[in-house]
């Protein structure tokens, strides 16, 4: 029996020293960073905000492949089917959760297949006004809805982004009934608002900055626990005395393969963390919206946990699906 013991306290010291090792090492050869969305929008230009000082820390080129389709399955799906050395990371966050609500993928699960490693930052969500819409708060946005049920049209940039899951949320939370429009992303959907073909529209804050330049488009209010530090004087969801559903925004953070090493995991987190530190980095995220809110592995997967469950609770009592 001692000498079974020995042999795997042995065992298991070597197997530590060469996870210890290869973290050491780590990285000796160029990594792959998967973006499941295309190139140009704003989750592709958050991850190459972080890629290009992540090279400059690890010493090797990190470069961003866009796997673009499936509303982000195929991205992830190639992270996930990828080797577990660290040399292949992921773009992830808010859109595993909403692909394994919609149970929209069913040869990857996109919160189980992939290891948490860092939260980058969030970027609210916000409820817009065109010059058609006459409406100057959600208050007067809810009473219009109650007043003529099934009237109230708000886009969004596609069928089960997070903006489309936030317009059932809505519809659950103050008890409207409410029309969600979809279109092909937040520019078509903006260019309709302003054009006062439709009054209100749900998207992502980095999507709508560029259209708010002129007043012609008004913010009424956005997600997140407390007010964007972009915009101090819009009211959050919650102050409206709406749920803790809308405390979240659009998210994304780094991942990687099941069953990369912890100790390779772990560098990268210090390494991102330390990349979210530098001014240059900050401010090339503020420029796209973004509340750099860093978190670890641990921070991630309780987060993904906790949304699945509210998304899978809205997905279902709105009975939305996904082509």
């Amino acid at each position: 029996m001692r000498f079974w013991n020995s042999l795997l306290i042995t065992a298991a010291a070597l197997i530590f020293a060469t996870a210890g090792a290869i973290a050491q090492d780590y990285p000796t050869r160029p990594i792959q960073f998967i973006v499941p969305y295309p190139p140009g929008g704003s989750t592709d230009l958050i991850a190459r905000a972080v890629a290009e000082p992540l090279r400059e820390r690890l010493g090797q080129p990190v470069i961003v492949e866009n796997r673009v389709g499936g509303g982000g399955v195929v991205g992830l799906e190639a992270g996930a089917r990828a080797q577990a050395d660290g040399y292949t990371i992921v773009l992830g966050g808010t859109h595993n959760v909403t692909i394994a609500a919609l149970a929209a993928s069913k040869s990857v699960d996109t919160i189980h297949d992939l290891k948490p490693v860092a939260i980058i930052g969030d970027v609210p969500n916000v409820l817009s006004a065109g010059p058609s819409a006459k409406i100057s708060s959600l208050a007067e946005v809810i009473a219009k809805a109650k007043a003529a049920p099934g009237t109230l049209n708000f886009a969004h940039p596609g069928n089960g982004t997070p903006a489309h899951l936030l317009i059932a949320l809505l519809g659950q939370e103050a008890k409207i009934n409410i029309v969600a429009v979809p279109y092909r992303g937040n520019q078509p959907a903006a260019t309709d608002l302003l054009g006062g073909h439709v009054p209100l529209m749900f998207g992502n804050l980095a999507g709508t900055l560029p259209f708010m330049e002129g007043g012609k488009l008004k913010i009424l209010a956005t997600t997140g626990k407390k007010r964007s530090s972009f915009l101090p004087d819009v009211p959050t969801f919650s102050e409206t005395g709406l749920g803790a559903g809308f405390d979240t925004g659009v998210w994304a953070g780094i991942m990687v393969p099941k069953g990369t090493p912890d100790a390779i995991v772990a560098k990268l987190n210090a390494n991102i963390e330390a990349v979210l530190k530098m001014p240059a980095t900050v401010e090339r995220l503020k420029r796209l919206g973004t509340e750099i809110t860093f978190g670890g592995p641990a921070d991630f997967s309780a987060r993904m946990t906790s949304e699945h469950a509210l998304w899978k609770k809205v997905v279902t009592e709105a009975n939305i699906k996904v082509d």
